[in-house]
């Protein structure tokens, strides 16, 4: 009888580790559930990316009218995290700039799935690093993209919330 208390005891205690693991980690991309990423679980996203693979780097470029810092997300087969030596080593750099309408938001999601795919050599994809460097900037509107609603663009196709697009007169 105590042997299989402490094995039910045990089976919960492993079960609940995993779950904490589970839920510490990246967040998941729920676009099939008609969700996006918010600005906070994108950042996060990329810093996990940035802390699992040596080819990743995500930079903060600088503060933006939000009072959040710009990010730039690097993916470069050796590490060089600055755009001028990669340049001058003859490989090309591949600019990705999401968010520019938060209202928009699939393109910050598909960029999270790519980066994820692209580092984890999904299809051997890690094979275009070789003369290539892709830099992602994750949101550019931080504006727009912290002020989510259901009610921005309801007549639009795509998930349930999504950003406000704060760049052009409120359009």
């Amino acid at each position: 009888m105590k042997k299989r208390i402490f094995n039910l005891l045990l089976a919960v205690m492993v079960t609940a580790g995993l779950q904490a693991q589970k839920s510490a980690s990246a967040p998941v991309l729920a676009y099939d559930e008609n969700r996006s990423l918010t600005w906070e679980e994108a950042i996060r996203f990329y810093k996990d990316l940035d802390e699992r693979y040596e080819e990743a780097t995500l930079l903060e470029m600088g503060m933006t009218d939000a009072g959040q810092p710009l990010h730039l997300f690097i993916i470069s087969s050796d590490g060089e995290r600055d755009p001028a030596v990669m340049h001058n080593q003859g490989k090309a750099i591949v600019l990705i700039n999401n968010g520019i309408h938060p209202g928009e938001p699939e393109g910050i999601d598909a960029s999270a799935r790519f980066a994820a795919d692209l580092l984890a050599n999904r299809d051997g994809m890690k094979k275009y690093l070789r003369n290539c460097s892709v830099a992602i900037i994750p949101v550019y509107n931080i504006g727009g993209a912290l002020a989510r609603s259901r009610y921005w663009r309801i007549n639009q196709n795509g998930p349930d919330e999504k950003g406000a697009r704060r760049n052009s007169r409120f359009l």
